[in-house]
């Protein structure tokens, strides 16, 4: 990362919008003792507009809202610098969409999710989003910048917000979101050149106020999310805030029918899955050489599977479906029976 920048937060969820930017800037690094660097910070209310806006991965998006984070080096970096990390990631990504970043130990070779590598080198991601899964310095952050920016080593406090701006940027980036002017639509009045993997999915206009946005006149805002950023993580998550839909129960299976000496048939299936809350029996009778309309002989409750019925003699024909609150599955062939 050449020149993080992040966005001016959310104009169309003005108490989003407000809670996210007095989150990560007043309420974080006020709590780190860096309240001087919210001074540039701009909360008052914009007017909404175009608010859909950003650019990610669809690929990459994690399946699951939990991600383990180790460090491969975490002697090298302080407590302190650790605990700024962890804060900006949680107190901005994870502030939008319930993500747990769990672990923030060290390390091993069997290690899953984000790894982190601090060193001397521009900051950056090796990939997008969950292809960073077990990726070794998958994200590499500079806490020293003597090659890398060094106008973030000026003092301790510019040190420290450097870390949490550039932090957000590169998490940005492992959950998927690409740099906003890779885009196709980017205006020739921005200068920085595309960088890093490529989107496939352009939520919006383009997004001046992103903090993937290199031509973003704030660099990374101070490490709040515009609004763009807010709404492009609810797109691709949506998976994670959404309530899941039920599913309809599946086919039952191994219908059998038996006839029985006393004059009744014995229905047994077995189940499909364990969404049924009931199953569905239906009988033909042969009339005439020809199938009369199906009548339901009854339902059971689940766990039952099995189901008695009584006749007198003839030609009969039975099927069977699980239901429950989302639909029913397809009914089973037909299972036919003397009497």
């Amino acid at each position: 990362m050449t020149r993080p920048t992040s966005p001016a937060p959310s104009p169309a969820l003005p108490s989003l919008r407000r809670a996210l930017q007095q989150t990560s800037c007043v309420g974080l690094l006020g709590a780190l003792g860096l309240l001087g660097a919210c001074a540039d910070l701009n909360v008052e209310e914009e007017e909404a507009s175009d608010t859909e806006k950003g650019y990610y991965l669809a690929t990459s998006v994690w399946p699951s809202k939990d991600i383990n984070v180790c460090w491969e080096n975490p002697a090298d970096v302080t407590p302190r610098d650790q605990e700024i990390i962890r804060l900006a990631v949680n107190s901005t990504w994870a502030a939008v969409i319930p993500f747990s970043f769990s672990g923030w130990g060290a390390c091993d070779a069997a290690s899953r999710g984000i790894r982190i590598r601090a060193a001397e080198d521009h900051p950056h991601a090796k990939a997008l989003g969950r292809f960073l899964d077990g990726e070794p310095d998958g994200i590499v952050l500079n806490f020293t910048y003597r090659t890398f920016s060094p106008s973030c080593a000026q003092d301790e406090q510019t040190r420290e917000s450097c870390n949490y701006i550039i932090a957000v940027h590169e998490f940005g980036h492992a959950l998927g979101l690409a740099h906003e002017q890779n885009r196709a639509d980017t205006p020739s009045s921005c200068q920085d050149a595309p960088q890093g993997a490529d989107g496939d999915v352009t939520v919006g206009p383009w997004d001046p106020d992103s903090t993937m946005n290199y031509c973003n006149d704030k660099w990374v805002n101070l490490g709040a999310l515009s609004e763009g950023d807010v709404q492009t993580m609810m797109l691709a998550y949506s998976h994670l805030i959404l309530p899941a839909q039920p599913a309809p129960a599946a086919l039952p299976k191994a219908l059998t029918v038996n006839a029985r000496n006393n004059g009744t048939v014995r229905i047994k299936w077995t189940q499909g899955d364990d969404r049924a809350s009931l199953y569905r029996v239906q009988r033909m009778k042969r009339v005439n050489g020809s199938w009369a309309q199906a009548k339901d002989v009854g339902v059971t409750l689940a766990p039952n599977l099995r189901m008695v019925d009584e006749l007198s003699r003839g030609t009969f024909r039975y099927r069977v479906r699980a239901e429950n609150s989302a639909g029913a599955s397809e009914w089973s062939a037909w299972k036919r029976v003397e009497l």
